[in-house]
């Protein structure tokens, strides 16, 4: 036993145990055959735990060693001091605190993970934000604390973002793809916002503007749009019968990604048509939020009645599906829960709130919140081909005026589109963030 209490180096008993590597501590703790003072009980029980919990490159056996011994010695250090009131309640304490920090910072932690990968300083925020670790983004940033986390943040705002390529570079609109990971109930979006930029972010489709500056303030957009504006407003006859051909696409699938296209082709039908019908009811919802945004409530609702009219078997059916998603919106983020977007689709395809086994719940679980993502993802790429064709149609309706024919006023809006790309404008990229 005692031949264990030695290194080459010297007398292991002699060592600082904060020097020790992972197999002295081991070969020490084994070999102990005989009280030792407190002071270096603790010292020794510090070590042990952060073999087990901070540690990096060490095997799962030796953390699990590492953790028993340290139970052990905790507990024994806790007799050893139990005729000592306030010695013991400040032990206590300050190996709570240790088990709490581990959360934090400990093994499997996202700083720990960045140090035990050596993760490159520059790959540092694209490594935080991949969408594996948003559950763990939250701890980091509270282990970095307000003042870096606030420093760090427009750079994981552009990671995020590069890490949803290409589906974001599809939307080029860095304000949507946001919108549709807030609705997502994105574990990274959500710890990186607060709650008012959150409810911004969510509220995209009907304020916009307010949306946008919440990357004004971070510095990563200038204050006024460098996109063309989706003004003037176009006669309401002319918007009605745009958002008509949009929401025709929709219901007909046109240039459906090939993820929504297999999601169709395996959910079975029941959740197939629950999909599509939802996806409609979303994007009616979108598409009349979109238009009070830019051109007011009294324009919504003269172009509100024609966009039901057009489908008059699921007419009573549409009004009643866009009512409720927009109460979804509006209660769906006050405790842990899916997104409205999941909700939505649950509400469409099965009539919502029910209750299940959770053999039922099992079997559907996957089909359902694969949906609710997929319909979370849509509203972003709708979003953004609705206002880019209203930036067109405003274009026209300017040069030609409102009393045009809406073909030939789509038309022109399209010529000056292109005529304006090719001199450098922009009128796609809609605050792009990157």
């Amino acid at each position: 036993m005692l031949k264990n209490l030695f290194s080459r180096s010297g007398k292991l008993a002699d060592k600082p145990i904060e020097e020790m590597s992972v197999n002295e501590v081991f070969r020490y703790v084994e070999a102990l055959n005989k009280a030792m003072p407190t002071r270096r009980m603790i010292a020794l029980f510090r070590r042990l735990f952060w073999i087990a919990f901070y540690h990096h490159h060490v095997p799962s056996a030796d953390r699990k060693k590492a953790f028993a011994f340290s139970q052990i010695l905790g507990d024994s250090i806790e007799k050893a001091i139990g005729d000592q009131p306030e010695a013991l309640k400040a032990f206590r304490e300050a190996r709570s605190y240790e088990k709490e920090n581990v959360d934090r910072l400990g093994v499997g932690s996202l700083i720990w993970l960045i140090e035990e990968q050596a993760i490159p300083a520059h790959e540092v925020a694209l490594f935080m934000m991949r969408p594996e670790h948003g559950h763990l983004l939250k701890d980091a940033l509270d282990a970095l604390g307000p003042e870096e986390a606030a420093k760090l943040k427009p750079e994981l705002v552009k990671a995020t973002i590069a890490n949803r390529l290409p589906w974001a570079m599809s939307v080029a609109d860095g304000v949507l793809v946001f919108h549709s990971l807030a609705l997502m109930r994105d574990q990274a979006t959500e710890a990186l916002f607060d709650d008012a930029e959150l409810g911004a972010l969510r509220n995209t489709p009907s304020d916009y503007a307010a949306a946008r500056n919440v990357f004004v303030r971070l510095g990563l957009l200038p204050p006024d749009p460098t996109a063309r504006s989706l003004q003037p407003s176009p006669p309401p006859n002319h918007l009605t019968t745009l958002l008509l051909l949009q929401l025709s696409e929709i219901w007909k699938g046109e240039g459906d990604a090939s993820e929504t296209l297999d999601y169709l082709a395996k959910a079975g039908e029941e959740w197939s048509a629950g999909f599509c019908l939802a996806r409609l009811a979303m994007c009616t919802r979108l598409s009349l939020a979109t238009v009070g945004d830019a051109y007011g409530p009294a324009v919504r609702d003269e172009v509100r009645p024609a966009l039901f009219a057009n489908w008059p078997d699921i007419r009573e059916f549409l009004e009643k599906q866009v009512g409720r998603l927009e109460t979804l919106e509006g209660h769906c983020f006050e405790q842990p829960s899916p997104g409205p977007d999941v909700w939505f689709l649950d509400a469409v395809t099965r009539g919502g709130c029910r209750e299940q086994t959770e053999e039922e719940f099992e079997a559907v679980k996957d089909t359902w919140f694969e949906g609710g993502r997929l319909l979370s993802q849509k509203r972003a790429e709708y979003l953004a081909k609705l206002r880019f064709l209203l930036r067109q149609l405003a274009a026209g309706t300017e040069k030609l005026g409102p009393t045009s024919p809406f073909g030939d006023v789509l038309g022109s809006g399209t010529s000056m589109m292109k005529e304006a790309l090719a001199s450098g404008e922009n009128w796609v990229e809609e605050d792009w963030i990157f």
